[in-house]
């Protein structure tokens, strides 16, 4: 009997050899899976992760040790209905060899629990002794963790079942190529929208600023019309769109971040998806009437779930369109080559770790290229640092939204605004600008 998306050893071996060559999982699931085009970018990606894990790891131990094995133990997983599970590990310790599981870490590795379906709500360790005839007094121990779903399942089919409908009905667009009259020198512009928190409610008696879904709206469209202003100089062969976190301003109808975090919010949360969805939209077509474009989106503190979600829509809306590749992979950090530059794209900027991260992730690019920045938001300040051992400059961007009643109180200010970055093949970075709203 086969699953739904079935692939075999030889197709794995051709994924194998197309990610050597650094071809994305999106033109992959293309060239390889026609007949599965509604499969999502994501699912193809973890079954070959997993895959190559099996291909290269020694065979498990952990639930059925060999003959002789020190590893004795036991795992349990029970789905209790209602989206909610129980996971547990018992094992022994061998006072000889030190192996034992107590910790939430040891368990989630031993139970193979994907974190981007099941949240921990809370978990316990437990131990006790035990005396034998045989074996002497030993101590056994226990570690228990109750799951829910994040994604119900029934929301999760009905979501893969949109997305499948979407692209079945994704439009072919049609563009006239833009004619410049003119010999200009070539480069790529990067256009940094962070930190639009879409749904904010910003009171201007509390805070100074009125700010709200409309205003959201129009900031973005002032920004993107300022910054495509400042390169009538410049051919543009290729735009990066580039959100590197908090698009919108909360998670989930309560109104809260990702962790909890509750929000001053104006609006229902699908009012404020929509919205930024039709904001995303308009950036994109504005955009791709000039040159191709790639959309990245890169979740942040308050929005991880809802920013995968609207990544995943804006792939099923431009699936037929070849000037437009959205860039929906579930990373913390992406990045972008053009020429000779290396460009990190992230929500928090630590200073000291993202250079280091940059060489160890991507080994094949940063050989490549002789110029690496990073790109972050969370801040919504402008701020450059430029490590030394690497060299490579870290750099946080401005943020298009107002502030609300939580930053104000906190002493938070700062300009509002959108900057932008013009891109050589061979002299690295040659512009930076910026929009002021």
């Amino acid at each position: 009997m086969t699953t739904k998306y079935d692939i075999t050893q030889a197709e794995y071996y051709k994924i194998q050899q197309l990610r050597n060559s650094d071809v994305p999982f999106r033109q992959i699931k293309t060239q390889l899976f026609s007949r599965y085009r509604d499969m999502p970018t994501p699912t193809l990606r973890k079954r070959y992760y997993k895959w190559l894990d099996r291909q290269s790891a020694p065979a498990p131990v952990w639930n059925n040790p060999p003959p002789g094995s020190h590893i004795k133990g036991q795992w349990a997983f029970t789905d209790t209905g209602d989206n909610e599970a129980v996971v547990t590990f018992s094992t022994m310790r061998d006072p000889r060899l030190g192996m034992v599981i107590t910790t939430l870490e040891e368990l989630i590795e031993v139970a193979d629990i994907d974190l981007d379906i099941w949240r921990v709500v809370r978990w316990k360790p437990n131990a006790w002794g035990q005396n034998s005839v045989a074996t002497g007094y030993t101590t056994l121990y226990q570690v228990t963790a109750w799951l829910e779903r994040i994604i119900p399942l029934n929301t999760a089919a009905a979501i893969s079942d949109a997305l499948a409908e979407v692209r079945s009905a994704a439009p072919v667009y049609l563009y006239k190529a833009y004619e410049y009259t003119e010999k200009k020198e070539k480069i790529m512009m990067e256009v940094n929208l962070s930190d639009l928190h879409v749904g904010k409610r910003g009171w201007i008696v509390e805070t100074g600023t009125e700010y709200n879904i409309q205003i959201a709206r129009q900031r973005l469209q002032d920004a993107c019309s300022q910054l495509l202003s400042h390169t009538n100089g410049y051919h543009i062969e290729h735009i990066v769109l580039a959100m590197c976190g908090d698009m919108i301003n909360a998670d989930g109808p309560d109104g809260k971040t990702t962790r909890g975090t509750q929000q001053d919010m104006a609006g229902q949360y699908l009012e404020i998806f929509r919205a930024a969805r039709a904001m995303m939209v308009e950036a994109i077509m504005l955009f791709r009437a000039i040159a191709p474009v790639k959309v990245v989106i890169v979740c942040g503190n308050h929005d991880k779930y809802t920013s995968y979600l609207l990544a995943d829509i804006l792939e099923a809306m431009f699936f037929n369109d070849e000037r437009v590749a959205i860039d929906n992979e579930p990373f913390t950090r992406k990045y972008h080559k053009y020429g000779k530059n290396l460009i990190g794209f992230a929500h928090r900027p630590d200073f000291k770790k993202l250079p280091g991260l940059m060489a160890s992730e991507q080994p094949r690019l940063w050989a490549d290229t002789t110029h690496r920045e990073w790109h972050a938001g969370h801040f919504h300040i402008e701020r450059v640092e430029v490590d030394t051992i690497f060299d490579v400059t870290v750099r946080t961007v401005p943020a298009l939204t107002a502030p609300d009643e939580w930053t104000v109180g906190a002493g938070y200010r700062s300009k509002a605004g959108a900057q932008s970055f013009l891109w050589h093949k061979e002299k690295n970075l040659v512009g930076t600008f910026y929009a002021k709203v």
